[in-house]
């Protein structure tokens, strides 16, 4: 196995924008990162370390830097990449009818003697989907019955998913991210990722 040095300046903190709107603006940044194959992790519209982990690998990626403050230039990107950050979405008959499961158990013994682990609501199920926080599409459905279908909701405008032919994988520890590479050696994805802790410490190999 080769070894891999922790990088020394993993994820400069990114300033991205705050007061009013903010959050609809991170939102946009969180989409435009996601679909170029940068993964920010769950898009909810915080700033936070896995935005700047992202912003890091895009920077890395296409060697252009990132201005999340360059609201006109996020926008434009947006639309090159598949259009404005939100879309409707209307829930249909197999969303509502998919066979939902009242929990999940914590404990994996249980969780093996599932038949399959599957969804425990529609809100998980198109959180997922659309790769949000669950919270965040209630919060920005307020009053919606989930449940019901025909009904039309606000989702984010995911795209289309990053291409490429990956030829190396790297659980990277330094960055705290799972990379793929191409057989040139270039970075075409990136997700965040929990590499081990003390308290659930993972094992290098």
């Amino acid at each position: 196995q080769d070894h891999i040095p922790a990088h020394p300046n993993p994820a400069p903190t990114v300033e991205q924008p705050k007061g009013q709107g903010a959050k609809a603006k991170i939102t946009a940044i969180q989409v435009l990162l996601d679909r170029i194959g940068v993964s920010p992790g769950v898009i909810d519209g915080h700033k936070g370390g896995n935005v700047d982990k992202a912003v890091a690998a895009f920077e890395e990626m296409t060697g252009q830097q990132f201005d999340p403050l360059n609201e006109e230039g996020i926008n434009a990107s947006l639309e090159q990449t598949g259009g404005p950050a939100f879309t409707s979405y209307t829930i249909s008959s197999e969303d509502a009818a998919y066979p939902y499961v009242a929990s999940i158990p914590e404990d994996y013994a249980h969780k093996a003697q599932l038949e399959r682990m599957a969804f425990t609501s529609v809100t998980e199920l198109l959180a997922e989907r659309f790769h949000m926080d669950e919270n965040y599409l209630k919060e920005i459905n307020p009053g919606v019955d989930f449940n019901t279908p025909g009904v039309t909701i606000q989702v984010v405008n995911t795209g289309q998913n990053a291409g490429g032919a990956v030829t190396k994988i790297i659980a990277d520890k330094g960055r705290k991210q799972v990379r793929g590479y191409n057989a040139e050696g270039k970075l075409i994805v990136a997700y965040p990722a929990t590499i081990g802790s003390t308290d659930t410490p993972s094992p290098s190999g």
